[in-house]
């Protein structure tokens, strides 16, 4: 299960605003989105591994992010946990994904032309 502290979770509403500022997002909107990914990755069943990484996708009105990018990497990589969020015209994926697979799953979300964020896990 994923845990963020606090301040790890303020950090991660002014990573999340400072990149899409220019868009004019309304800070409690960023903050609601990344509140209900996190608790979708909080009530997943799947223990975290050592050596997975938790990766973030972006992208504007695409509610079905996840499955358009798993059609693209197909057997190359595998979301764990993955949780989904919209809200108006953005929508962001939350998942777990094995440290060799990530730049398989980097790809994929470049030829899609998605924002990929990534962040190693410590066990």
């Amino acid at each position: 299960m994923m845990v963020l502290s606090p301040s790890e979770q303020d950090d991660l509403v002014r990573r999340v605003e400072r990149l899409v500022r220019h868009r004019g997002i309304d800070r409690t909107v960023i903050a609601g989105v990344v509140d209900r990914v996190l608790g979708s990755l909080g009530t997943a069943s799947v223990e975290q591994e050592i050596g997975t990484h938790t990766v973030v996708v972006m992208a504007e009105s695409m509610p079905d992010l996840a499955s358009r990018l798993r059609s693209v990497v197909q057997h190359g990589a595998t979301l764990h946990d993955a949780a989904v969020a919209s809200e108006g015209r953005h929508t962001v994926l939350a998942a777990r994904v094995r440290a060799p697979e990530v730049a398989t799953l980097r790809q994929a979300a470049e030829r899609l032309g998605l924002r990929f964020f990534v962040r190693e896990n410590v066990a």
